[in-house]
């Protein structure tokens, strides 16, 4: 993809909804945006977490590459639709590393 912004996020879903989750997350990029495109999706396991979020004990991890259009699917879209769905705990956007 021409101009996109590689970022790589992670994704902690609630494991009774990880595959409901993740079923809305690959359908969000692959069929909602245009201009984005999973180019990594690697799913980590279910580990025990530091502290309880939402009753939970353990969390699915899902570590993702995404190549984003900056002019047609900026990451705040992206981010505010991870918000409001149903089973994703927490999640990390981590932008481009620049080499020095």
């Amino acid at each position: 993809m021409q101009n996109a912004i590689r970022y790589e996020l992670t994704i902690l879903t609630a494991p009774d909804k990880h595959e409901q989750a993740m079923k809305e997350i690959v359908d969000m990029f692959t069929e909602c945006y245009d201009g984005a495109e999973i180019v990594k999706f690697d799913n980590e396991g279910t580990k025990r977490l530091a502290y309880s979020i939402d009753e939970y004990e353990y969390a699915t991890y899902t570590y993702l590459v995404v190549d984003l259009a900056p002019n047609k699917c900026p990451l705040w879209c992206i981010t505010q639709d991870l918000d409001r769905m149903e089973g994703v705990l927490r999640y990390l956007a981590v932008p481009p590393r620049k080499l020095r």
